[in-house]
């Protein structure tokens, strides 16, 4: 044995079944290499659970294990969650986390199936106006109105073009710096530290590398940026 291994706890085993693993609590969000030991054949039950109001309290992580699958068969799906409205018009924090995640775990399916519909839900949906036309009423437990929300969730499209790592989320953060606005100047950090991110996977040594794993590189940059996301308080784990 090695000494550097010497003393160290044997690591949990992961459950294989994906309703168990997806049911799970973890501290800072599904692993990107262990979720990854899932595969499409998981993509029908990740969707039935997520059509479960049962479920609700796991339909964040289904979200996301669905974005690190990457099957492009769970795009309409995810984004069909995300735009869908409540009949109260309120989400719960389940129900909003869920939807923020949904929104991010687009940026880990564009990464892993390149597919050009969901970087065209990113590029629409990072401005305000990409939610604005939505009929959509529901507002989270952050948000005090319509507006606050189309904010809120347009900042976590520009996380996911972050996680993507796709050549054509750089081009659609430029064409957003390139935008005078109120929300691109209250933005423009973000953007600046999620596109610097983007352009340095462009020309690292590491870039095989890297594409195999975006959380080695993405969540990174996603961490950075969000420090400068108003801060909230937790409850469980996302």
């Amino acid at each position: 044995m090695d000494t550097a291994d010497a003393g160290r706890e044997p690591a949990a085993q992961q459950p294989t079944d994906v309703r168990e693993y997806v049911r799970l609590v973890f501290i800072e969000g599904i692993p990107y290499d262990d979720g990854s030991q899932f595969d499409s054949s998981s993509v029908p039950t990740l969707l039935e659970m997520l059509a479960d109001p049962a479920e609700e309290e796991s339909w964040a992580n289904i979200v996301v294990l669905l974005g690190i699958i990457g099957d492009e068969s769970a795009l309409d799906p995810l984004t069909a969650f995300v735009d869908h409205d409540t009949e109260d018009g309120k989400l719960s924090l389940a129900h909003y986390r869920a939807k923020t995640s949904a929104i991010m775990s687009l940026g880990y399916l564009l990464h892993k199936s390149g597919s050009q519909r969901a970087l065209g839900y990113l590029a629409e949906r990072m401005y305000p106006e990409g939610w604005e036309k939505l009929p959509m009423e529901a507002v989270g437990p952050y948000h005090t109105d319509k507006p606050s929300r189309d904010q809120d969730f347009a900042k976590y499209a520009i996380l996911g073009l972050a996680l993507s790592g796709d050549p054509g989320a750089k081009t659609a953060l430029d064409e957003f710096q390139a935008r005078r606005t109120d929300f691109q100047a209250a933005m423009n950090d973000i953007v600046v530290e999620v596109r610097s991110w983007l352009v340095l996977r462009s020309v690292t040594k590491e870039t095989s590398n890297l594409r195999k794993s975006p959380g080695r590189w993405g969540m990174a940059a996603t961490r950075l940026c969000w420090k400068r996301l108003p801060r909230r308080r937790s409850s469980r784990a996302r």
